[in-house]
């Protein structure tokens, strides 16, 4: 099994740090170590992935950190003191674009019609919109009443005429009863970001929205974390009410079924809808301080600290659910094996002509791979043994045979749908500053 070989890259194909930032480009198809270099297929040449930087203040060109650099620090208001993200277009030929936004960024959508991007935030209040082919600012929209904060993802509807996005009630201590602490989504013009109305989320601190049914309902999936009463900040373990799916119908806002996971301390963040009545979420445990050695397969190698945590967390095994049928609960996938290497579940992506559904789990450096019908696992990708470390972003390329996986901090790799085959003459190296999700348009 190619999952189980160890290999080793030849070349460090990705420039450096300030030509890429630069918008210098990378070849596809460099000296990888298997096979031999002929360039993306056509159906991938048109195509860009755009992926978050958490991290822009370890980017820098020119001798310049990039938040201050002329060029990719274009779109940061002089004025603007607040949290600011990189976000990176790399074209499918080879194209690097970079540019940093005012914007605590989390998800990328792009429209339909490749005419305007929506760069979400999470729990801040700016959100913005921008053009994908030049990375330039178009537009910063907030959600509307005090306190209220960016849920972190957006779905275009109506064939882009509408963007939604998820956002979070103002944060306070738990008031006793969830209704007092549902979130929204909100219908804005997709250009400008203004609102035209709003509408309630259902449920408790709102992340993922999927469309179900050619975007007819949305799927909602909720953390359920507040903050615990009389307190400030989450905490850890954090204080869980209510984890949920929500279906509601996009014109009416009305709630069509609420689904709750019913797992004690499992955050539900992100889902994948096969139709309207199965979907599949990702759960996740997140626990204090650094503790993952009871998940360790080698108790006596040495092992680096999880870099995709902050200081004093970390995440434990919480199994990938499956709603459907006439039963409505949610099931829990996997053997117990397979259950400890779910942890800190966080992209997930569906693979219809092959009824699979793929997830990505940086904390335990695995891909796992479900068939839609049965929610077996049929396959498991140790990405750090092919050279990919924490991956995180996943995309199913459409028409095309592939699907991409990108790590935390760098570098994306190219594998072809069905059988989870490497494709070294695709990988692109570059770096991205650390991201949860990516967007392929």
């Amino acid at each position: 099994m190619f999952m189980k070989r160890r290999t080793f890259i030849k070349a460090a194909a990705g420039a450096p740090v300030a030509s890429a930032l630069s918008g210098g480009s990378a070849a596809f198809g460099a000296d990888c170590g298997e096979g031999e270099t002929s360039g993306p297929p056509a159906s991938l040449r048109s195509r860009a992935a755009y992926v978050p930087g958490y991290w822009p203040d370890t980017a820098h060109s020119q001798g310049l950190s990039a938040r201050f650099h002329p060029d990719i620090g274009r779109n940061v208001p002089t004025d603007y003191d607040g949290p600011v993200r990189l976000l990176t277009r790399l074209g499918f030929d080879g194209s690097l674009k970079q540019a940093v936004f005012p914007v605590f960024g989390h998800d990328v959508a792009i429209s339909p019609d490749g005419s305007v991007g929506f760069f979400g935030s999470l729990e801040y209040e700016n959100f913005v919109s921008f053009d994908p082919q030049t990375l330039d600012l178009i537009a910063i929209g907030r959600p509307l009443g005090e306190g209220w904060i960016g849920g972190g993802h957006g779905l275009y509807l109506d064939d882009g005429k509408v963007l939604t996005v998820t956002e979070r009630a103002p944060k306070t201590g738990y008031l006793g009863t969830p209704e007092q602490h549902h979130g929204r989504i909100s219908f804005r013009d997709p250009v400008t970001l203004a609102e035209t109305h709003h509408c309630s989320s259902h449920g408790i601190s709102p992340h993922d929205i999927r469309a179900i049914d050619g975007g007819r309902y949305v799927a909602i999936a909720h953390y359920g974390s507040t903050y615990p009463a009389g307190k400030r900040s989450y905490g850890l373990p954090r204080h869980i009410v209510e984890p949920s799916i929500a279906i509601v119908e996009a014109a009416s806002g009305k709630l069509v079924e609420k689904i709750l996971t019913g797992t004690s301390g499992f955050e539900l963040r992100h889902l994948c809808p096969v139709d309207r009545q199965t979907l599949f979420a990702i759960q996740v445990d997140m626990q204090p301080d650094d503790l993952d050695e009871p998940f360790r397969e080698n108790q006596t190698a040495l092992y680096e600290k999880d870099l995709t945590t902050l200081g004093g967390e970390s995440y434990f095994p919480a199994p990938m659910v499956k709603v459907a049928g006439n039963n409505r609960s949610a099931k829990a996938l996997g053997t117990t094996d397979q259950q400890i290497r779910m942890r800190q579940g966080i992209s997930i992506a569906r693979d219809d002509e092959h009824g699979q559904v793929i997830a990505t789990y940086p904390s335990s450096q695995r891909v796992l791979i479900f068939d839609e019908s049965s929610g077996d696992v049929i396959e498991e990708i140790a990405t750090d043994e092919l050279g990919l470390d924490y991956p995180c972003g996943v995309a199913v390329l459409g028409d095309t045979p592939f699907f991409v996986i990108t790590g935390h901090w760098k570098n994306m790799f190219v594998f072809r749908r069905g059988s989870g085959e490497l494709v070294r003459d695709l990988c692109h190296y570059t770096t991205f500053f650390g991201h949860s999700h990516i967007c392929v348009a």
